[in-house]
Parts: C-alpha cells; structure tokens; sequence
C-alpha cells in the first residue's frame, strides 16, 4: 500500500498564496515525496520504462503536451489513463478516424427551439487530459481543430471563447510504421508537443509480469490520488526552481546552432528552448535541487527537440537521423563556467 501521509514542517508554508512556499526546502522536499508515491503508483499500473514516466510526469507538470509513437499494443492507452487514475482529474478518449470531425472534438452550437437562441455543447477537448488516439488518422482539418487548445488553453466557437479546463494536458498517439491512409501531423503542430517519446518492448522479466497482471485476478494496491492542491502545488513550485544566465546562455547557443547545422532545414524556436527549460525545471524538483544543472538540460534534450528537427533529404539519405543531430549539437555546444 502507498501511503499518502507525507510530514510537513509547517502546513502554512504550503499555501499557493505564500510567494516564498515554491522556493522553501519543505516544499520542495513535499512535492519530491508526493512525485516519488505518483510515479511509484503509476509504475504498478503501468509496466514501463521508469524515463517514460518520467517523461510524462515532467510534461504535465511543465504544462506540456506528449506525442506518444511506438507501434501498437505496448501501452500507450494505458500510460495515458494511468496518469489520470493516480490524480484528482478528468480523462477523456478520442479515437481519430478519417472521418471525425473539428465539432466531434471541440463541441458543437446547437439550436434551442424553446428559447430560440444557440447553445454551445461541449465536446470531449473540455477536460484534464485528453488523449487523441492515432491521431495522423484523421484529416488536417480536424487535427488543426487541437492547435488553439493545446496553446491557448481555450475553445473560439462562433465568436465566443470558451477556457479548457485546469490543468489540461493532450497526450496523442500514433503508429510509426503503418502510414497508408493517415495525415502527417505539419511542423506547426508537432512544435506544439513539449516531448515526443517511445515506450518500446519490455524485458524479459516485465512482459510476464504484464502477462500475469492481465490474465490473473490481483488486488492492486490501494492508493490516495493526488490531489487537485497538492497537483497546483507541484505545478508551482517546479515553476519556481532557479535557472541562472548561464544555463540560459547554454539553451541558447544550442538552438541557435541547430540554425546553422548543415543538415538541417532549419533550426529550433524559441519554443523549443522553453519547453527544455520547463522540463529541466521539473527534472531539477525531482532530484531534490533547487536549480537547473546543465545535466538536467541534456538529460531531456532529446525527447524535447527531436520531434521537431526537419532533416534535409540528402541528410537523410546518408543516414543522418535525429538522435545523430542531437549528439552533434550537444558536442559543438560547451557548457559555459560561471563567473
């Protein structure tokens, strides 16, 4: 069993109102405690990768989006109701076919005959996470409908703009391999996922555990879900973990020379070197620092800036491919000391 019972020096330092609460050791050590017991839940319902996990975790946190790509079966549904199941929040499921519609997804204005007037219902993009199955299966037109709400966090309806609901987190899926009959997701789009990852095969040891857990009846372990407050909590405080110039210099010079790396078409934006602050921030809050190292950078580099990467053909007919790009950038790019 999971306890949910964490000690916290003073209960008042916890208090989102008190601007000093994300920057205090207790806090920081409290939202430490409560992601250890989340990823530790999740791990009992989920059989993955623990950087999986942590990939997730960071991104909800970090108020990011995910591209989940591997082939199916492996447990890319699973992971995305696991996160919902250990928190206080809402989940919600859309399979993409070529036929759904941008309305099957933000809702629709339908017309009451009592009062004469249109009435706004809403659709399945009004929860915490949304999970958008194969989502290269449906038209551009219905993937586009995600744009507006994966960045402003708002639904525009004939004139009117409706807010998502807090947090709100869209976790999409695709097959890498079978590509016939499906719509590529544009650059546009694919910028707006803080991180792309794979989940991948397990090992010898975890695939039966799977085969036990699924084909025989087992209690699982009771455990408390996180709370609405404490998920605030964690949001802020891993927002409040410094990041000094030198680290932001750092994130710089690596997008910029993405800008000038031959094999590419062109280089990283602006939201990309965001989306590695982010991340690194949460990275940061969960080994218990209160800084950004540049490790904490690197150890996210490559799920945060691959997807977004456009090789050049020929590039690609050498066999130049993202994790290489990666590599190289890391390596033209030294940390720089402080001074």
């Amino acid at each position: 069993m999971i306890s949910n019972v964490v000690t916290v020096p003073d209960s008042g330092n916890l208090k989102a109102s008190d601007s000093d609460a994300p920057n205090s050791s207790e806090t920081r050590a409290y939202c430490r405690d409560r992601l250890i017991e989340i990823k530790k839940a999740m791990s009992e319902l989920f059989m993955g990768r623990e950087e999986t996990l942590r990939m997730v975790l960071g991104a909800f946190f970090s108020d990011g989006h995910v591209l989940v790509e591997d082939v199916p079966g492996v447990g890319k549904t699973t992971l995305a109701k696991t996160l919902a199941q250990c928190m206080e929040i809402e989940f919600r499921r859309i399979q993409f076919t070529p036929d759904l519609m941008p309305s099957d997804v933000m809702g629709i204005s339908l017309f009451d005959l009592n009062s004469g007037v249109f009435n706004f219902k809403r659709g399945p993009v009004f929860t915490n996470i949304l999970m958008a199955d194969e989502i290269n299966r449906s038209s551009p037109k219905t993937q586009s409908s995600l744009l507006e709400a994966m960045e402003e966090r708002q639904v525009t309806m004939d004139g009117q703009a409706y807010p998502l609901e807090k947090p709100f987190m869209v976790i999409a899926t695709q097959n890498p391999v079978e590509f016939e009959g499906t719509f590529p997701l544009p650059e546009a789009q694919l910028d707006r996922f803080m991180v792309r990852i794979d989940i991948g095969y397990p090992d010898a040891e975890t695939e039966i555990d799977i085969l036990k857990k699924e084909t025989l009846r087992r209690e699982r372990s009771s455990f408390q879900p996180l709370s609405k407050k404490d998920l605030l909590l964690i949001r802020e405080t891993a927002a409040a973990i410094e990041v000094n110039d030198t680290i932001y210099s750092y994130v710089q010079r690596l997008l910029d020379a993405s800008r000038h790396h031959h094999d590419l078409h062109y280089g990283l934006s602006p939201r990309a070197g965001i989306a590695l602050i982010r991340m690194a921030k949460f990275m940061a809050l969960i080994s218990d620092r209160a800084f950004v190292t540049p490790d904490d950078i690197r150890s996210v580099v490559y799920p945060v800036v691959a997807h977004r990467l456009v090789i050049k053909s020929d590039a690609m007919y050498r066999g130049i491919t993202e994790k290489e790009v990666v590599s190289q950038l890391i390596e033209m790019v030294p940390v720089a000391k402080r001074s």
